[in-house]
């Protein structure tokens, strides 16, 4: 991820960082973004479509809404497999680290 698209990097302690502390920042905050895409891929819009699927519009919009669906799955295994590959030991058994959804909101993703 440029570093100059991170929070930290726009920020006048990042200049004192080591070029280690920095790379480490970098790849830390590249999983957290890869947890958001993840997140509102799989758990927003996901449950959101199905929503919008549920209310029987027409057959074109539905179809569209089921590939949606389907290519969002797909970025979302995809930012997964990138996170399991460069950091296993955070992410061999959970999709999130650094995202904690409080258990009601999950619940409500979960059914809605």
């Amino acid at each position: 991820m440029p570093e100059r698209l991170t929070p930290l990097y726009h920020a006048p302690i990042y200049a004192q960082l080591s070029g280690a502390q920095r790379l480490r920042y970098n790849q830390l905050h590249a999983s957290y973004f890869n947890e958001q895409t993840i997140f509102f891929e799989s758990a927003m819009a996901r449950h959101l479509l199905r929503g919008f699927i549920s209310r029987k519009p027409p057959a074109i919009l539905a179809s569209g809404l089921q590939t949606f669906i389907a290519e969002e799955a797909e970025h979302s295994k995809m930012f997964r497999e990138l996170n399991r590959r460069c950091l296993p030991e955070i992410y061999a058994s959970a999709d999130f680290h650094f995202i904690k959804v409080p258990l009601l909101p999950s619940v409500f993703l979960q059914q809605w």
